[in-house]
């Protein structure tokens, strides 16, 4: 069972492989296909320039001999391009014949007359030129093909099933009589009996015989349409669409590589690919088949082509309305995704737009802090150095008020004893001896030394800001003038002048003047120098 089972899936394993391959070979035969197709034209003006040449060279013969010749050239241009006109020329050749009597001659002329007349549909003319045909003498295996090849076509046009079963007995005459004519081993041959196997319905023998074919005779294939022709037939018959497929595509790039107009495999091919869905490879290769119809006048294949070209049409239209459908559906969900995108822009735009004015007030607000950080360092600053201030000078009047205790309690003792001695003279001389001077003068001392201590760098700061040679002096022995002593005390944040005459025993005028004489010596404006001595 598992044997099996495993044998069962190889087979399906290689079926698929091999219809892949075949898939992808009939896949790119058909790229070669429209290539070929596209270069058509260019094919089709080289035979026009020969076709030119071999007029010319018709026009200037000079005996019959060659004028045959020549009008036989020019037949076999105008059949791949137009058959009315190579009608005319077949005709010429057979008067041509007629005149040279030359029977070989005339009865190669007839088979043209012959096969010019079955393509444009006048195939009981062409049964008539056939039948004229003198039987004195061995007739060619090409005359018995052509007369099947008549009969074919009246078998394929006949309306009635009495004609059509008429004419089937006739093909399988003459299959017999080219079975007898052509003794020698060819692909015709070949072809001609895989046709009568397929008249008895014997399509697999006529695949493996036409299968041999290929192995026995492959240099002689790649130029045969009708082999391909046939081989795609038969397969098509036994139900294997895709190797017919392949079948008839070479069959078509054959016959459209020798510019054939008369050929019936692409109309084949386009059945195929419509009933397989491929409608736009069905229909563009219908509407070459017509084009090629009609300019040529090949009649008898008008018919085939116009019985799948409503089908292939409309199929082909009602695609291309499902295409426009879809891609109005595509353009307007492409719209909608524009307008939507569009509003996404706008709205991130308005939102970037916010984001930038809330980030410019971030900014100024950033600025108002660092000044107000900067100012608030600066009150730190300020306030450390008040408290240092206030710290130093509270000790300092401790210290003072203490020595003034001292030298007040020294003084009460001291008068105390000479009063109770009685001494009142030495008493009221020790009374009018003043020591304010003195004791002044030690006072300012201690508020240089205290201050100087703070601000050591005070007296070279502040003559920055004079002009130069405007700086001031400082005496011998003391340590502030009393110009920088003023400023000294400003400098501490007490700017009033009354409370700085008084603390310094002056009067109010003398340090106005002070203060006056010092601002007319400064560098900047003389209104921002107090507020630079402040922050000194």
């Amino acid at each position: 069972m598992r044997q099996c089972l495993l044998l069962t899936i190889a087979c399906l394993l290689t079926f698929t492989a091999r219809a892949a391959a075949a898939k992808d070979a009939t896949d790119s035969l058909l790229a070669v296909l429209d290539t070929v197709i596209t270069n058509t034209p260019a094919r089709e003006a080289a035979i026009r320039e020969r076709l030119a040449r071999h007029t010319a060279e018709y026009r200037s013969c000079k005996n019959v001999q060659e004028r045959f010749a020549c009008s036989r050239k020019v037949y076999h241009d105008y059949y791949r391009l137009q058959l009315d006109s190579a009608l005319v020329y077949a005709r010429i050749g057979v008067g041509l014949a007629r005149q040279m009597g030359d029977a070989k001659s005339l009865v190669k002329a007839q088979l043209t007359e012959a096969e010019a007349l079955k393509c444009l549909a006048h195939n009981h003319e062409a049964l008539d030129v056939l039948n004229g045909i003198c039987r004195d003498m061995p007739l060619p295996p090409a005359y018995y093909f052509q007369y099947h090849s008549n009969l074919l076509s009246l078998y394929e046009s006949a309306s009635t099933p009495p004609d059509r079963l008429y004419y089937k007995k006739l093909l399988r005459c003459y299959r017999d009589s080219i079975n007898i004519v052509g003794k020698v081993d060819s692909v015709s041959l070949r072809i001609n009996q895989s046709e009568i196997l397929k008249l008895g319905s014997q399509y697999r023998k006529a695949i493996a015989l036409l299968e041999q074919t290929k192995r026995d005779y492959p240099s002689e294939l790649s130029d045969n349409a009708v082999y391909w022709f046939s081989l795609g037939e038969t397969y098509e018959k036994v139900g294997d669409t895709a190797k017919a497929k392949y079948c008839y595509t070479m069959a078509a790039i054959i016959d459209k590589r020798r510019c054939s107009k008369t050929y019936i495999s692409l109309q084949h091919l386009a059945k195929l690919l419509y009933k397989e869905g491929d409608i736009e490879h069905a229909y563009h290769y219908i509407r070459v088949s017509l084009d090629d119809v009609i300019s040529s006048g090949a009649r008898w294949r008008l018919v085939l082509v116009t019985e799948y070209l409503p089908i292939i049409t409309s199929a082909y239209e009602h695609q291309q309305r499902l295409v426009a459908e879809k891609r109005n559906i595509i353009i307007g969900m492409v719209s909608l995704s524009a307008i939507i995108m569009a509003l996404l822009l706008l709205l991130l735009y308005k939102n970037y737009k916010r984001l930038a004015a809330m980030r410019h007030q971030l900014m100024k607000s950033n600025e108002k802090m660092c000044l107000l950080n900067e100012e608030l360092s600066s009150l730190n600053d300020t306030l450390k150095e008040s408290n240092k201030i206030k710290e130093v000078y509270i000790a300092q009047l401790f210290h003072l008020c203490s020595e003034n205790i001292d030298q007040m309690e020294h003084l009460r003792l001291s008068v105390a004893k000479k009063l109770k001695a009685g001494l009142y003279k030495e008493l009221a001389k020790q009374l009018e001896q003043s020591t304010t001077n003195a004791t002044l003068k030690s006072f300012f001392n201690r508020f240089d030394a205290v201050f100087l201590e703070l601000f050591p760098d005070f007296i070279e700061r502040f003559n920055a800001l004079l002009l130069p040679g405007e700086e001031l002096k400082v005496k011998e022995g003391a340590l502030l003038s009393p110009e920088l002593r003023i400023f000294a005390l400003i400098r501490l944040g007490i700017t009033d002048s009354t409370k700085i005459a008084g603390f310094l025993h002056y009067s109010t005028q003398t340090v106005y003047n002070y203060r006056q004489k010092v601002k007319n010596k400064a560098r900047s404006d003389k209104e921002s120098f107090m507020e630079q001595v402040r922050f000194l």
